[in-house]
């Protein structure tokens, strides 16, 4: 094995996917190890690559046995490149009808055999700093449709899982790469392959057409393994990988709309997500509660029990309410507060109102800060108590 050779763990080769990334490998000139738990599928390839290809029984289900294989590759061959996690099936059938042994055999089969393969083989590609996990999922990782409600969780939950091991192993030269594929010529719908739930009636309508297009559509699918190999490799040796790989247009069309819709929903909901959006009781409640804050954070102006820092904070704060409301505060205690009046002993108001003083008296506010004729201090900036007897105006 020369140096520049790359070692190669495929596990699911012995047809689909895994088989064609296999042939390109040892095409290409690399090492290929790969697993099935029928190896007889892989004795023409072994046979015509004796030096550059091999097979390894293994099911990925297995937790122990995972770990075995892990190591005896390590041992052997000393560092594993590119690690290929193909092995898979599909499971056709609606939520209800599914059962809780298979949802959890596929998690086994989908997510967890995976993950305890890439865990066994990260600390060697980390030491490293390089390497590669390629995890094949499908366009139904992204959404789903009735009928593969099973099946698109678990392709789900291995792109997170991806997507956050992606962000941690950057640092370490690490590549993750994400293959969403449409319908390819694979085996993952022929005969004996698919697995099927037992039917309900009651989803007859809306899952029958699903059925009946996995039991008879295998061979007839439009993509090619072997370019879908090709673009895998491509994607790898690329400066930047992408993080998700859609291979062909099926699968492209089907991720353009539904990213288009959730879109489309996000943006009709959005004030309603951000809070925007209230009932007139709620709003009546939540200006309960400002005016609430407000009053007790001018009483700790006064009382200077507040820094500078806070001050500045309150008059922005007070600003942002005018511009967003339009129209003046209903609290203009608030700017007495500001200013630092005090409290008038004669009129028994919030604020101070003689002349040397710039802070208003309570009803002032509401007046556009106009001296009012009848307010018996012909020094006060505005209406006092006594005298304030205009209507409320309501801030909108």
């Amino acid at each position: 094995m020369s140096e520049s050779a790359k070692v190669w763990l495929v596990t699911g080769a012995s047809s689909g996917f895994g088989r064609a990334i296999a042939e390109a490998a040892v095409a290409a000139g690399d090492t290929v190890i790969g697993t099935a738990r029928r190896t007889e599928a892989l004795d023409d390839l072994v046979a015509a690559y004796p030096d550059r290809a091999e097979a390894i029984s293994l099911d990925v289900t297995d937790g122990e046995r995972i770990d075995v294989v892990a190591a005896d590759v390590l041992a052997r061959y000393g560092r594993v490149d590119v690690l290929v996690n193909n092995a898979g099936r599909t499971q056709v059938g609606a939520f209800e009808e599914t059962t809780e042994r298979e949802l959890r055999d596929l998690f086994e089969l989908h997510v967890f055999g995976p993950a305890r393969l890439t865990r066994a083989l990260l600390p060697q590609m980390r030491e490293r700093g390089s390497g590669s996990v390629v995890n094949i999922s499908s366009f139904g990782g992204q959404l789903s449709f009735a009928g593969f409600s099973a099946y698109s969780a678990t392709k789900a939950a291995l792109e997170q899982l991806s997507e956050g091991l992606a962000d941690e192993v950057a640092p370490f030269g690490i590549k993750v790469l994400i293959v969403e594929p449409g319908a390819f010529r694979t085996n993952l719908f022929g005969k004996g392959a698919a697995y099927f739930s037992e039917e309900n009636p009651a989803y007859a309508e809306k899952v029958g057409p699903t059925r009946q297009l996995v039991q008879g559509s295998d061979g007839s699918q439009p993509g090619d393994p072997a370019k879908a190999a090709a673009a895998i490799r491509l994607a790898l040796d690329a400066e930047k990988t992408p993080l998700r790989l859609a291979l062909g247009g099926d699968a492209v069309d089907f991720l353009t709309g539904h990213l288009d819709s959730v879109r489309a929903e996000l943006t009709e909901w959005e004030k309603v997500s951000r809070g925007r959006t209230s009932t007139r009781s709620d709003s009546r409640a939540g200006g309960i509660r400002s005016r609430r804050i407000m009053r007790r954070t001018a009483q700790r102006l006064r009382s200077k029990t507040v820094p500078p820092p806070a001050h500045t904070l309150l008059t922005q704060w007070r600003d942002q309410r005018i511009a967003r409301s339009g129209n003046r505060l209903r609290t203009p205690w608030i700017a007495a507060a500001i200013h630092g009046g005090t409290r008038c002993a004669r009129h028994r108001h919030r604020p101070a109102c003689p002349p040397h003083r710039r802070a208003p008296c309570p009803r002032s506010a509401r007046s556009g800060w106009r001296p009012a004729p009848r307010c018996p201090e012909p020094s006060v900036r505005g209406p006092c108590r006594a005298s304030a007897r205009r209507p409320r105006r309501r801030v909108r």
